[in-house]
């Protein structure tokens, strides 16, 4: 198009998503792709919009891909097949959960549910596990980010870049169900499940 999106929600909705990245060299990539694509873009205002109390969007992952994107809200139903395939694949790092994680899964969504909103943090909790890295790091930490692969909690907020979980319906309200078809938001490059997701994003 000629012309910028009037708004970032006129702009989501035409793209279908914006890649977010936490790195900020010279600005974080979803900001300065939006600059110049949105009349009177400023910086933060992409995450000022998805988490707008009416939840008019949210944070995932590329289906395929270990891409961290910002997605409209009605985006949502159409990705959670997605999502529920990665809860019983066998597979990879973000795959299904094993005993002793889905015992932690358990409490991490106990205490969301009673205390609302958490970072990884804020949760106690001295258990270790091995990073899609392979380096050693807090379990709460890494389940949390199965758990989001796997839309069981989503991202509710950002403090200073970093993640506040709360269960999915608190974030994105249910809507009507389509087919479930995530074509539009496939990689061009391929469709097929990845071994892990992008852990430079799980901040």
């Amino acid at each position: 198009m000629d012309e910028p999106f009037p708004d970032v929600a006129a702009a989501l909705t035409h793209l279908g998503y914006v890649q977010i990245d936490p790195l900020n060299v010279c600005g974080r990539m979803h900001d300065l792709i939006l600059r110049n694509r949105v009349t009177g873009y400023r910086e933060g205002a992409l995450f000022e919009f998805i988490y707008h109390p009416d939840r008019p969007g949210f944070e995932h992952y590329l289906p395929g891909a270990g891409v961290l994107a910002a997605f409209p809200r009605t985006a949502w139903p159409y990705l959670l097949p997605h999502m529920r395939q990665r809860r019983i694949h066998a597979r990879g790092y973000a795959g299904k959960l094993s005993a002793t994680e889905e015992r932690l899964a358990q409490y991490l969504l106990a205490e969301i549910a009673t205390r609302g909103p958490l970072r990884s943090d804020e949760i106690a909790d001295d258990g270790r596990a091995t990073t899609a890295w392979g380096t050693n790091g807090r379990a709460t930490k890494i389940v949390l980010e199965k758990l989001f692969v796997h839309g069981r909690v989503l991202i509710a907020a950002r403090r200073n870049f970093r993640r506040v979980y709360d269960c999915p319906s608190a974030c994105c309200p249910p809507s009507p169900s389509p087919p479930p078809s995530h074509r539009r938001w496939m990689p061009r490059a391929g469709s097929s499940l990845p071994d892990c997701t992008n852990a430079g994003s799980a901040r």
